[in-house]
């Protein structure tokens, strides 16, 4: 897949009509790695009317490991 001619973009659709595009800028969390079983999870809350996006433990970390969330 490719997205503006890069093979490396990092985005994340949170709605249909919604996309958080990281590629050029953003925080750590646009680092996660994908796997079938995550020990992360994404949340989405309403915030003064904006939707954010929080990265949560989804079971206990061990120090060093990656961190990650399923893509799909």
């Amino acid at each position: 897949m490719k997205y503006r001619g890069d093979q490396n973009f990092y985005m994340c659709e949170i709605r249909k009509d919604f996309t958080i595009d990281a590629t050029f800028k953003g925080n750590s969390s646009r680092f996660l790695n994908h796997s079938c079983d995550p020990n992360c999870k994404l949340e989405k809350w309403q915030v003064d009317g904006e939707t954010r996006v929080g990265v949560f433990a989804a079971r206990s970390i061990n120090i060093g490991e990656p961190l990650t969330y399923d893509y799909r």
